[in-house]
């Protein structure tokens, strides 16, 4: 298998060689590699300089860089907090898994069984490289066990040692599945008493188009037996587009100071106790103020008050968009509390 890190056009060579010797063939076969979109982001604003930023994405599982020329990434996670900045400053951000698929019997109902001792595992086919993220268990006794993925010859790929408790247990096992039919899941040794089906399975389990669950090792070869591992939670290994997530200074300059029209008047802006918004006339009905994360703030009827008053105490220091609404007209403008 191949991975792939950026997108685009590839056209494939394969070579081959053995004891008698060695040739290629070109195949005109193209693979076209597209990510997936690009993140959700929410860029950061500061009203004076230097300042640290706070840039969001929704997604945890996402590296943040300094530019897509394939750097090493700065950060990851999905809250970035930039160093002390003193210009406008673009980072990047790159979502690298997609969201996470279950599949195997959801629970231990789905037929009789009991708690068990020898060594058993399950066969997995894999179609995509991914993660297995985490499997339940039922334990009948509160020990440690080792929990391994093994390849189609039984060796030893990853494995993991963790303390189960009595009863449902959900093991985050972080292992790295690769492309390959017949990978073994299982433990390490027999006595791990946990709970196995004796009726009720079906195989096979697809766990959406990344990998199968499709039997197991029982010598008795019963097709209706399940062992130990059930809700598998898998993660695909996957990169995003880039977005871009800006840190943006507004400084007093950018801020129309006593905002002006034939209609509104706003003053004083920015300010650190009130912001007058005076209306001309009665054309408008509403305002609204939202902060810079685009959450409304406040929403405000206006009746027969022409002067609306907004105290710095109502509001954090920061930057506010407000909209004036009227029937037929829109007034925005942006507004400070220092």
């Amino acid at each position: 298998s191949h991975v792939y890190s950026s997108e685009g056009t590839y056209y494939v060579t394969l070579s081959v060689s053995n004891s008698l010797g060695q040739d290629t063939i070109v195949q005109t076969i193209v693979i076209d590699i597209d990510f997936t979109p690009p993140p959700n982001t929410t860029n950061d604003t500061s009203y004076f300089t230097p300042s640290v930023f706070t840039l969001i994405t929704q997604n945890s599982f996402a590296n943040w860089y300094a530019d897509t020329l394939g750097s090493t990434p700065i950060y990851s996670g999905d809250t970035f907090i930039t160093p002390l900045l003193n210009t406008n400053t673009t980072y990047y951000v790159q979502d690298t898994v997609a969201s996470p698929v279950f599949g195997g019997p959801q629970d231990n109902t789905i037929g009789g069984g009991s708690y068990y001792n020898n060594d058993r595992h399950l066969f997995i086919d894999c179609y995509s490289a991914c993660k297995l993220v985490s499997a339940d268990v039922y334990a009948g006794t509160a020990q440690p066990i080792t929990f391994e993925l093994r390849d189609n010859n039984s060796q030893v790929l990853e494995d993991t040692t963790i303390t189960v408790q009595t009863g449902l247990n959900t093991l985050y096992l972080d292992f790295d599945l690769p492309i390959m039919n017949d990978l073994e899941l299982g433990v390490s040794s027999g006595n791990t008493n946990l709970y196995r089906n004796s009726s009720g399975a079906s195989y096979p389990y697809l766990i959406s188009d990344l990998a199968s669950i499709t039997g197991h090792n029982s010598p008795w070869g019963d097709p209706y037996y399940h062992y130990f591992f059930y809700n598998l939670q898998l993660q695909q290994n996957c990169l995003s587009e880039f977005a871009s997530v800006d840190a943006v200074f507004i400084l007093g300059t950018d801020i129309e100071n006593n905002f002006t029209s034939n209609d509104v008047v706003i003053s004083p802006n920015p300010s650190n106790n009130i912001i007058n918004i005076y209306l001309r006339n009665d054309l408008y009905n509403k305002i609204h103020v939202y902060d810079t994360r685009g959450k409304l703030v406040l929403d405000f009827n206006i009746k027969n008050d022409k002067n609306i008053v907004l105290k710095k105490s109502d509001f954090s220091s920061g930057l506010y968009f407000v909209e004036i609404i009227g029937s037929n007209n829109i007034i925005r403008d942006k507004i400070i509390f220092w």
